[in-house]
């Protein structure tokens, strides 16, 4: 079969999903390519944490994760862990990041991850108000960092300070207020960042309705069995070809999260993203009136309720593009809960399937997201990490505005693929 379209996105996740969104708006006739279907437990998408976090402004790579990192990153129960291997491509990326870890670079992010973030909160607000988008259990009960502590609360003062001067909505918490503030959980935190205008969501949700909504107004859903290969001709790409398909576009978008880099280097363009993997394990919640979902701080693990049910997730574990389960990991997110939170029944999340997925991290901590030097039809949507929920609405936005030549709702200098 083939077939012209005025956009082609290569990938079906959350933020493939909200591209093809916001350019189906625009007016363009868009199709979408993904190997799995959107809201499948084969997504990045599908089972994280979940959190629609205008607080989260600063970067993955910032001075405090290099002194922790040298101590995590061979502990296979720490939070970050990267394993062993004779990977050229890894070794860049860790180079890098450690390059960019420093002060100068965070204070250069902030701004950026602050309008990106608040954009993204607004434009959520749309999907919420667009009729034809089901329910995909959007609340607006903040999130709270909580603290075992006192130093590492004492500590994490200054985050709480910038983010202020962010203009992120922001409390400091004593163990009674943290008590007010999520009546349904019994902690022994000292104390807790509170975050009051942070979201959560069902992710999986997000994408099945995102899928259902723009299939009923058109858009196209295509399974990719095989690899892709592309069609060149005087620096654009012209074709996609997918098994049986042939996809004919003026405008090529590779959204592809973790798999992004590996797509891009068919076309002879290195991408220096890192498949950061994440696990999380979702059973019957013994709490049902929780409402606030926590971080962990220490043990860097999330904790999302959703009514009835309730989420843990967390670790970042470096060890390739796989999803293999390592269950010492999943032991280690689990055993953290009871730390923080003591009325929870664990029993069932001890048993329990847990899922993993893929975070697409850049080095620097900043998303990817423009045009390549090398064709000038091709866009790259990546790079998300841990904000790839978060973001994925502005960054769909921000591509609608890129393949219209319209300015940018957001200033992308900072963003550009081509950067490192």
């Amino acid at each position: 079969m083939q077939k012209k379209y005025d956009v082609a996105v290569i990938g079906g996740g959350s933020v493939g999903l909200c591209t093809a969104y916001f350019l189906q708006k625009s007016g363009k006739n868009v199709v979408v390519i993904d190997k799995a279907l959107p809201g499948s437990a084969d997504q990045c998408s599908y089972a994280n944490a979940g959190y629609v976090a205008p607080s989260h402004i600063i970067p993955l790579a910032s001075p405090g994760i290099i002194s922790k990192g040298l101590r995590w990153m061979l502990n296979p129960d720490s939070p970050f862990y990267i394993h062993p291997r004779l990977d050229w491509q890894q070794f860049k990326w860790m180079w890098t990041f450690w390059r960019s870890a420093n002060l100068e670079t965070v204070q250069r992010a902030i701004p950026i991850l602050a309008a990106l973030c608040n954009e993204s909160a607004n434009l959520y607000n749309v999907l919420a108000e667009d009729k034809n988008i089901g329910d995909f259990g959007l609340e607006k009960q903040g999130l709270l960092m909580l603290y075992n502590t006192e130093k590492a609360f004492a500590a994490d003062h200054k985050i709480a300070e910038t983010a202020i001067k962010a203009g992120v909505p922001t409390k400091l918490l004593n163990p009674q207020e943290i008590k007010e503030t999520e009546p349904a959980f019994e902690t022994t935190a000292v104390g807790a960042i509170y975050y009051t205008d942070d979201w959560h969501i069902r992710p999986s949700s997000l994408c099945q309705q995102l899928h259902q909504a723009l299939a009923k107004n058109g858009v196209d859903f295509i399974e990719m069995n095989n690899s892709l290969t592309f069609e060149k001709s005087d620096g654009k790409l012209t074709k996609i070809c997918a098994g049986e398909n042939d996809i004919n576009a003026d405008e090529f978008v590779l959204a592809s999260g973790a798999w992004t880099p590996q797509i891009a280097g068919t076309l002879g363009i290195r991408l220096p993203i890192q498949a950061g993997k994440g696990y999380s394990v979702t059973v019957k919640n013994s709490q049902p009136k929780a409402k606030v979902p926590a971080i962990l701080t220490e043990t860097k693990v999330a904790v999302t309720p959703y009514g009835d049910e309730i989420r843990f997730a967390g670790t970042l574990e470096f060890n390739g593009l796989n999803t293999d389960i390592n269950p010492r990991r999943v032991r280690a997110i689990l055993n953290a809960v009871s730390k923080y939170i003591t009325n929870l029944d664990m029993e069932e999340a001890f048993s329990a399937q847990p899922w993993a997925g893929l975070r697409p991290c850049s080095p620097d901590g900043l998303p990817l997201i423009g045009r390549t030097e090398k064709y000038n039809n091709l866009i790259i949507a990546a790079g998300h990490a841990m904000v790839g929920i978060t973001l994925a609405p502005v960054t769909g936005k921000i591509v609608s505005e890129i393949v219209a030549d319209e300015k940018p709702s957001v200033e992308l200098d900072l963003l550009q693929p081509d950067r490192f």
